[in-house]
Protein backbone atom coordinates (compact mmCIF):
# COMPACT_ATOMS: atom_id res chain seq x y z
CA UNK A 1 0.00 0.00 0.00
CA UNK A 2 0.98 3.50 -1.20
CA UNK A 3 2.45 5.61 2.07
CA UNK A 4 2.16 9.49 2.09
CA UNK A 5 3.53 11.15 5.10
CA UNK A 6 3.03 14.76 4.99
CA UNK A 7 5.83 16.02 7.75
CA UNK A 8 5.02 19.46 9.55
CA UNK A 9 7.19 22.77 9.48
CA UNK A 10 8.82 23.39 12.54
CA UNK A 11 7.91 27.17 12.11
CA UNK A 12 4.03 26.40 11.55
CA UNK A 13 3.97 27.06 7.78
CA UNK A 14 1.03 25.74 6.30
CA UNK A 15 -0.37 23.49 8.88
CA UNK A 16 -4.12 24.41 8.17
CA UNK A 17 -3.53 23.63 4.32
CA UNK A 18 -1.66 20.62 5.13
CA UNK A 19 -4.08 19.15 7.21
CA UNK A 20 -6.63 20.21 4.62
CA UNK A 21 -5.23 18.13 2.12
CA UNK A 22 -4.29 15.25 4.26
CA UNK A 23 -8.22 15.29 5.66
CA UNK A 24 -8.96 14.99 1.94
CA UNK A 25 -6.72 12.32 0.90
CA UNK A 26 -8.17 10.05 3.26
CA UNK A 27 -11.42 10.25 2.61
CA UNK A 28 -11.25 10.00 -1.26
CA UNK A 29 -8.10 7.15 -1.14
CA UNK A 30 -8.38 4.50 0.86
CA UNK A 31 -6.22 2.70 -0.99
CA UNK A 32 -3.61 4.64 0.68
CA UNK A 33 -2.18 4.94 4.14
CA UNK A 34 -1.74 9.01 5.25
CA UNK A 35 -0.15 9.92 8.39
CA UNK A 36 0.46 13.65 9.73
CA UNK A 37 3.46 14.02 11.47
CA UNK A 38 3.51 17.13 14.54
CA UNK A 39 6.37 19.09 14.06
CA UNK A 40 8.64 17.76 16.59
CA UNK A 41 7.74 14.29 14.83
CA UNK A 42 8.74 15.37 11.40
CA UNK A 43 12.53 17.11 12.99
CA UNK A 44 14.52 13.61 12.07
CA UNK A 45 12.99 13.12 8.23
CA UNK A 46 13.66 17.17 7.82
CA UNK A 47 17.11 16.50 8.71
CA UNK A 48 17.36 13.23 7.23
CA UNK A 49 16.20 15.02 3.63
CA UNK A 50 18.31 18.09 4.57
CA UNK A 51 15.23 20.62 4.70
CA UNK A 52 15.69 23.39 7.76
CA UNK A 53 11.73 23.58 7.98
CA UNK A 54 9.41 22.20 5.94
CA UNK A 55 6.56 21.34 5.27
CA UNK A 56 7.22 18.17 3.05
CA UNK A 57 5.73 15.08 1.31
CA UNK A 58 7.09 12.21 1.46
CA UNK A 59 5.36 9.11 -0.80
CA UNK A 60 6.99 5.25 -0.47
CA UNK A 61 10.03 6.89 1.08
CA UNK A 62 10.55 9.41 -1.71
CA UNK A 63 10.50 13.31 -1.01
CA UNK A 64 8.47 14.05 -3.70
CA UNK A 65 7.43 18.38 -2.69
CA UNK A 66 8.74 20.70 -0.20
CA UNK A 67 5.75 22.75 0.69
CA UNK A 68 2.26 21.37 0.23
CA UNK A 69 1.29 20.49 -3.33
CA UNK A 70 -2.20 21.10 -5.05
CA UNK A 71 -4.07 18.26 -4.36
CA UNK A 72 -4.36 17.25 -8.44
CA UNK A 73 -0.90 17.08 -8.09
CA UNK A 74 -0.53 15.17 -5.59
CA UNK A 75 -2.98 13.10 -6.48
CA UNK A 76 -0.68 12.68 -10.05
CA UNK A 77 2.69 11.83 -7.85
CA UNK A 78 0.83 8.84 -5.82
CA UNK A 79 -0.40 7.40 -9.48
CA UNK A 80 3.65 7.64 -10.11
CA UNK A 81 4.83 6.24 -6.98
CA UNK A 82 1.83 2.82 -7.82
CA UNK A 83 3.68 2.61 -11.09
CA UNK A 84 7.32 2.63 -10.15
CA UNK A 85 6.84 0.45 -7.37
CA UNK A 86 4.72 -2.45 -9.71
CA UNK A 87 7.15 -1.73 -12.78
CA UNK A 88 9.94 -4.56 -13.42
CA UNK A 89 13.62 -3.10 -13.14
CA UNK A 90 15.37 -1.50 -15.90
CA UNK A 91 16.94 -4.14 -18.04
CA UNK A 92 20.72 -3.46 -18.37
CA UNK A 93 22.07 -1.70 -20.72
CA UNK A 94 23.65 -2.60 -24.34
CA UNK A 95 27.11 -2.52 -24.75
CA UNK A 96 27.41 0.93 -26.33
CA UNK A 97 29.15 -1.15 -29.70
CA UNK A 98 25.60 -2.87 -30.31
CA UNK A 99 23.62 0.74 -30.33
CA UNK A 100 22.85 2.30 -33.01
CA UNK A 101 23.02 6.35 -33.53
CA UNK A 102 19.30 6.08 -32.69
CA UNK A 103 19.92 4.21 -29.86
CA UNK A 104 17.88 1.22 -30.95
CA UNK A 105 19.78 -2.43 -31.02
CA UNK A 106 19.29 -5.28 -33.86
CA UNK A 107 18.53 -8.48 -33.13
CA UNK A 108 18.03 -11.74 -34.90
CA UNK A 109 15.83 -14.45 -34.01
CA UNK A 110 17.03 -17.59 -36.33
CA UNK A 111 14.46 -20.45 -37.34
CA UNK A 112 17.38 -22.82 -37.60
CA UNK A 113 19.01 -25.42 -35.09
CA UNK A 114 22.21 -24.76 -35.83
CA UNK A 115 22.38 -20.89 -34.80
CA UNK A 116 19.90 -21.51 -32.02
CA UNK A 117 22.15 -24.35 -30.52
CA UNK A 118 25.37 -21.82 -30.98
CA UNK A 119 23.66 -19.37 -29.20
CA UNK A 120 22.48 -21.20 -26.44
CA UNK A 121 25.97 -22.70 -25.94
CA UNK A 122 28.17 -19.64 -26.51
CA UNK A 123 25.54 -17.05 -25.38
CA UNK A 124 24.07 -14.16 -27.91
CA UNK A 125 26.24 -13.39 -31.16
CA UNK A 126 26.79 -10.39 -32.56
CA UNK A 127 26.73 -10.85 -36.59
CA UNK A 128 26.20 -8.96 -39.66
CA UNK A 129 24.27 -11.12 -42.85
CA UNK A 130 25.90 -13.30 -44.61
CA UNK A 131 25.81 -11.29 -47.88
CA UNK A 132 28.32 -8.36 -49.26
CA UNK A 133 26.26 -4.95 -49.10
CA UNK A 134 23.84 -4.42 -51.76
CA UNK A 135 24.11 -8.01 -52.91
CA UNK A 136 20.73 -10.90 -52.36
CA UNK A 137 21.49 -12.64 -49.39
CA UNK A 138 22.51 -16.14 -50.36
CA UNK A 139 20.09 -19.28 -49.69
CA UNK A 140 22.77 -21.26 -49.29
CA UNK A 141 26.39 -22.36 -47.75
CA UNK A 142 28.08 -22.45 -51.72
CA UNK A 143 26.23 -18.82 -52.17
CA UNK A 144 27.85 -17.65 -49.03
CA UNK A 145 31.21 -18.60 -50.20
CA UNK A 146 30.71 -17.13 -53.88
CA UNK A 147 30.09 -14.02 -52.00
CA UNK A 148 31.98 -13.80 -49.23
CA UNK A 149 35.18 -16.10 -49.93
CA UNK A 150 38.44 -16.32 -47.87
CA UNK A 151 37.38 -13.67 -45.59
CA UNK A 152 35.49 -15.75 -43.67
CA UNK A 153 37.50 -18.22 -41.43
CA UNK A 154 34.62 -20.53 -41.02
CA UNK A 155 31.44 -21.64 -42.90
CA UNK A 156 28.82 -23.92 -41.66
CA UNK A 157 26.77 -25.60 -43.30
CA UNK A 158 23.23 -26.43 -42.35
CA UNK A 159 21.58 -26.75 -45.92
CA UNK A 160 19.73 -24.38 -47.53
CA UNK A 161 17.20 -21.84 -46.21
CA UNK A 162 13.89 -23.52 -44.78
CA UNK A 163 12.43 -21.30 -46.74
CA UNK A 164 14.59 -20.02 -49.32
CA UNK A 165 14.38 -16.30 -48.72
CA UNK A 166 16.69 -13.23 -47.11
CA UNK A 167 15.28 -12.57 -43.37
CA UNK A 168 12.53 -10.52 -42.25
CA UNK A 169 13.89 -6.95 -40.51
CA UNK A 170 10.60 -5.37 -38.01
CA UNK A 171 11.07 -2.67 -36.31
CA UNK A 172 9.65 -2.64 -32.77
CA UNK A 173 11.08 0.22 -31.23
CA UNK A 174 7.38 2.35 -31.81
CA UNK A 175 3.61 1.48 -30.66
CA UNK A 176 3.29 -0.87 -33.50
CA UNK A 177 5.42 -2.95 -35.45
CA UNK A 178 6.73 -2.04 -38.63
CA UNK A 179 7.87 -4.48 -41.39
CA UNK A 180 11.22 -2.86 -42.82
CA UNK A 181 11.79 -6.16 -45.35
CA UNK A 182 9.41 -8.81 -45.80
CA UNK A 183 11.33 -11.50 -46.16
CA UNK A 184 8.78 -14.73 -45.18
CA UNK A 185 7.10 -12.10 -42.70
CA UNK A 186 3.60 -10.58 -44.24
CA UNK A 187 2.43 -7.65 -42.91
CA UNK A 188 -1.72 -8.15 -41.62
CA UNK A 189 -3.50 -5.52 -43.95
Amino acid sequence: MTEIVFLSSNQGYQTDREQTVADRLKADRPDVTVRVLSPEASGSLLTKYKLKFGPAVIIDNRLEFVGVPRYRMLLERIEISKRRATAPPPAPAAPPALVNRQGLVGLRVPDHPIPRLLAKIFGPITTTSANRHGQPSPTSCDEAKAQLGDGVDLYIDGGPTLLGAESSVIDLSGPKAKVLRPGTVRPRV
